[in-house]
């Protein structure tokens, strides 16, 4: 069974829905990233591994196939695609739960996330390092469009983008991830979006300051 992820790219003025479906197949063992530039993919491919690696997790010797959509589209991007590493990191992820089966409480770790993952209300972005970190996509716009397009039923977005950085969808539906360790284990807990620092210290400010109509009574 395949595993399908949804992240977002700009071209011009037009956000384009990005999906990424990953499974195992048989053949030749190793990640085969399609429907991405090719010097991308190949790059790409370095840091999913190295990354999904430093989660004590092994690649089988098997074939996994990383099929990114739309193929057209993408295929005219130079630059700006790193940040799709994270969703590309959390199909393959997930696609591994359809083969792991001597470890138990890995094999339901797994099944967790891929639940979470299948269930197609997240949305991920930013770029792996090979220890696992994550960088922040060029661009917040792609995002932030696609919540406000879906607010009866909003995504989450896993994505290290700042808060300052987001201005007009609801910070709430943005949950700050710093690593993929970080991104697995906020998937997983399935955790209510929660502002950001800066996000909860305005929050205070306007908690602490008296209401006008309470003032109004207490003077009279």
């Amino acid at each position: 069974m395949s595993c399908v992820v949804r992240s977002a790219v700009c071209l011009g003025l037009q956000i384009v829905p990005v999906t990424i479906e990953a499974a195992l197949g048989s053949g030749f063992s190793g990640v085969q990233l399609i429907g991405l530039p090719q010097d991308y993919a190949r790059e790409a491919r370095e840091r999913i591994r190295a990354a999904i690696e430093t989660l004590g997790l092994t690649l089988p010797a098997r074939r996994l196939v990383v099929s990114v959509r739309p193929v057209d589209t993408l295929k005219q991007f130079k630059t700006g695609l790193e940040h799709l590493d994270l969703p590309c990191a959390m199909a393959i992820i997930s696609a591994l739960a359809d083969q792991r089966s001597g470890n138990r409480k890995e094999f339901e770790k797994l099944n967790a996330i891929s639940r979470a993952v299948r269930s197609g209300k997240n949305i991920f972005a930013g770029q792996l390092t090979l220890s696992g970190q994550l960088l922040p996509p060029e661009q917040t716009l792609p995002f932030e469009l696609l919540v406000i397009q879906h607010l009866n039923e909003p995504p989450r977005v896993y994505s290290p983008l700042p808060a300052d950085k987001i201005c007009l969808a609801p910070r709430s539906n943005f949950v700050f991830v710093e690593s993929l360790q970080d991104c697995l284990q906020n998937v997983m807990n399935q955790k209510i979006p929660t502002p950001s620092r800066e996000t909860s210290e305005e929050n205070k400010q306007v908690s602490a300051a008296p209401a006008p109509h309470a003032s109004e009574n207490q003077d009279d």
